[in-house]
């Protein structure tokens, strides 16, 4: 799908803001993630669990760069961890 097409104008685009402005403002972002999906689902399916994977792979580590005042992290290790992460994050795409 392009997005210049009348199908990504005219259902899909219609669709993704019909259903935005339909759901509470909580859920926007978990419609905007879902319709992202499908829209790559559509193009390349065989992709679309790659990304979900990915996408929790990146996830997973950021509670450790939240300050916690209970169990605080020392700010050395969160810098080293933040710029892994970001490594990390740029040497997959």
């Amino acid at each position: 799908m392009v997005f210049s097409s009348l199908e990504f104008i005219f259902v899909f685009l219609a669709s993704v803001l019909a259903v935005y402005y339909l759901v509470p403002p909580k859920a926007r972002n978990i419609v905007l993630l879902l319709f992202s999906l499908v829209f790559y689902g559509w193009g390349e399916p065989v992709y679309v669990f790659l990304m979900i994977v990915l996408s929790v792979l990146a996830l997973l580590p950021q509670p450790a760069l939240v300050f916690h005042p209970i169990q605080p992290v020392n700010m050395q290790h969160r810098f080293y961890l933040f710029f892994l992460l970001m490594f990390c994050n740029f040497c997959r795409n």
